[in-house]
């Protein structure tokens, strides 16, 4: 930073400051401590003891055009000022004393060298120049205490609460309704394909629709983490909502394989993911503490989209045809998208950082592979059951259609129940991944009581009570990773990436072998059943282990 003046022996400007401005910096608000990542005392990178300029110096950088205060010294630092900044770049940021004083005409003049956190190039908020200006107010004589770099662009604590951080997870709920919703709505789908539209293709081959669906939600991480930290979130999210209510009726007009593999699977699999993962980048920036809980929340949208969806599916086919109930459910996508297209938006004073070299460091975190090994396996056999519980009430109990999708909405709804239930624990007291480790094993055992279902009480039972425990994994994904990243969780997306990859992976493979081994099988579920208890129980032991190898056997909140 250079300090600018017309004068000699004059005072400090920290003297200055505070002996004659009270008055304008309370009408500012300047007078409120500072956040804790401003109050350095000394600058980092720069040369705090270079030399004045001669006197004689000019007032206003010549690289800056002079403002109102470069005319008339006597110009206050106004909120006009600021109004002015934020409608035009900055390329060399001026901040004018505040009058009076016995050097009105100095000025703090900014470099991009001098606060390398902050963007010169970009329109400026008025809540960011008077952070500039808090920085240089409460420095001491011509130590200018700087924004450290990795803080980003104006980078702030999230408020882990608050009016707007609770809208966001509110509208998560309404976004996992529409996206995560719809595909673990997807049995109902898979029943009436096999039994109606698509019967001569095999279970594994419908089970390709919706595993690709929810594989393209996952597995466009890392590309739409990138457009949003690089300033595309408006068009991630508003884009791919578009693109969801497009494909939606679309879908109704498909009569091939090959028509609803292209459009359910693919094209509406990634305006999903277009949508959910953007708005999960966002959300995720306003908690820190409280997150399991905001995403268990809007993690409850899924399940009460997957019992929504078939209640209007199974009220609606048999009334107006295929087409029609597609229309339906895009009508109520319109108007549960409204109020998340209103609310979520970029926090502001967040940073966008995100990093696009490789954190090859992750590859040493044993801990961390086994914690990712354990979501693949669970992510591989966890959908089995939701996508091919109402085919086996149908080919094995003999129920009606009626009775299979009561199964798989009373096992949704048990699900969403799930859902909450082991956020609130993984924050009150064990932390995600101790949360996790249980609710697994829990799910893995009724898996394999599903074997020896025989009528449709058990069947109830086994599918309720799955739904409750298979919950856990879906909805505290995200904070068990997190719980794995530690200080890095700000500056390595592609330890999140991996992760995604691998659940990405698992649910574009798990459900299509379980219906291929029912096909090898000759209508026989016991195969695929296995793999699924066995894919669960695999995750069980890896979970533990990647506990054991973090923290040992403390009792410890992880």
């Amino acid at each position: 930073m250079d300090f600018q003046h017309n004068g000699s022996n004059s005072p400090s400007l920290a003297n200055t400051c505070y002996s004659n401005n009270a008055a304008r910096r309370s009408a500012l608000n300047f007078s409120r401590p500072l956040p804790q990542q401003l109050q350095a005392t000394e600058p980092q990178g720069l040369n705090i003891n270079r030399p004045r300029p001669p006197v004689g110096s000019p007032v206003v950088s010549p690289s800056h055009s002079p403002g109102p205060w470069g005319r008339d010294p006597s110009s206050p630092y106004s909120m006009r000022y600021a109004n002015e900044q934020v409608q035009r770049p900055v390329s060399r940021l001026t901040v004018p004393r505040t009058r009076p004083g016995p050097r009105p005409d100095s000025v703090i003049s900014i470099t991009p060298a001098d606060l390398p956190g902050i963007s010169h190039y970009q329109p400026m908020s008025y809540g960011q120049l008077k952070e500039i200006r808090r920085v240089a107010e409460r420095s001491k004589g011509d130590r200018f205490p700087s924004l450290p770099e990795e803080q980003g662009e104006f980078c702030s604590e999230p408020p882990d609460g608050g009016f707007m951080a609770w809208a966001h997870a509110a509208s998560g709920f309404f976004i996992t309704f529409n996206t995560l919703g719809l595909n673990m709505a997807f049995g109902v789908f898979q029943a009436y394909y096999s039994k109606v539209l698509l019967r001569t293709s095999s279970p594994s081959k419908i089970a390709w629709i919706g595993s690709f669906q929810i594989f393209a939600n996952f597995g466009l991480f890392l590309l739409v983490g990138l457009l949003t930290s690089k300033g595309y979130f408006k068009l991630c999210f508003r884009g791919g909502a578009v693109s969801l209510m497009v494909t939606i009726l679309l879908t109704g007009f498909c009569k091939e394989w090959w028509q609803f593999f292209l459009v359910q699977g693919v094209l509406m699999g990634c305006s999903m993911g277009l949508v959910f993962t953007s708005a999960v980048t966002v959300t995720t920036t306003y908690f820190s503490t409280n997150l399991g809980i905001a995403t268990a929340l809007a993690a409850v949208g899924s399940s009460f989209g997957g019992v929504i969806h078939p209640l209007i599916f199974n009220y609606s086919i048999h009334k107006v045809g295929f087409g029609w109930t597609l229309r339906i459910i895009l009508l109520v996508n319109i108007i549960t998208m409204i109020f998340p297209l209103i609310i979520i938006r970029e926090r502001p004073g967040v940073a966008r950082s995100y990093s696009s070299t490789m954190d090859w460091t992750m590859f040493k975190d044993v801990s961390y592979l086994l914690m990712a090994a354990g979501m693949f396996f669970s992510f591989w056999g966890v959908y089995f059951g939701f996508y091919f519980i109402s085919l086996f009430g149908q080919d094995v109990l003999n129920m009606t259609s009626q009775m299979s999708l009561n199964l798989l909405i009373a096992m949704n709804t048990c699900n969403m129940l799930g859902r909450l239930i082991p956020g609130i624990i993984s924050d009150a007291c064990l932390g995600p991944l101790n949360t996790v480790i249980p609710f697994v094993f829990v799910s893995a055992t009724f898996i394999f009581s599903w074997i020896g279902v025989d009528s449709v009480t058990s069947i109830y039972l086994t599918g309720c009570f799955y739904g409750f425990a298979a919950a856990a994994i879906q909805s505290l994904y995200l904070p068990t990773v997190f719980s794995f990243m530690g200080s890095s969780r700000n500056n390595s997306p592609s330890r999140v990436g991996l992760v995604f990859i691998l659940i990405a992976l698992a649910t574009l493979t798990g459900a299509p072998i379980g219906g291929r081994l029912v096909t090898l099988g000759k209508g026989s579920y016991l195969y695929a059943q296995l793999f699924a208890g066995i894919s669960l129980t695999l995750a069980t032991a890896l979970f533990i282990a990647a506990r054991y190898v973090k923290h040992g056997w403390k009792s410890d909140k992880l």
